[in-house]
């Protein structure tokens, strides 16, 4: 899991526990993308407003990558503001 601000900086990078589950404390009031992935798997973004003293939980359900010219695009959740 990567946490990106809106110029593109790379804020947190951290791998989720063995029941998929991650946390992140100590971020500032901001508009960020959470990028999930896995080998073999579609990466997914998360984008969302961070408002001070706020909790947001993302769930995410990634599905594998065909092999080839095939392969489709990531998917982009834009989260209502």
């Amino acid at each position: 899991m990567t946490v990106i601000d809106v110029r593109g900086r790379q804020l947190v990078r951290s791998v989720t526990n063995e029941t998929g589950e991650c946390a992140v404390v100590g971020l500032s009031e901001e508009c960020l993308s959470v990028v999930v992935s896995a080998p073999g798997m579609h990466p997914m973004v998360h984008r969302t407003l961070l408002r001070t003293g706020t909790t947001i939980r993302s769930d995410f359900a990634l599905h594998g990558r065909p092999r080839g010219r095939h392969a489709k695009p990531a998917h982009v959740l834009d989260s209502p503001s």
